[in-house]
């Protein structure tokens, strides 16, 4: 359900879904480069 009387809100919980989003892919990459760092090279 989408509450136009609270579009500035609506707007930050999506930003706020999209930042975590961002952050766990950001996480997920850079732990996945990790492990294949340490497989190559140790």
């Amino acid at each position: 359900m989408v509450d136009y009387n609270h579009p500035n809100k609506n707007g930050a919980v999506a930003k706020g879904v999209l930042i975590m989003a961002m952050a766990l892919a950001a996480v997920v990459a850079i732990g996945g480069f990790i492990a294949v760092f340490k497989a190559n090279f140790v």
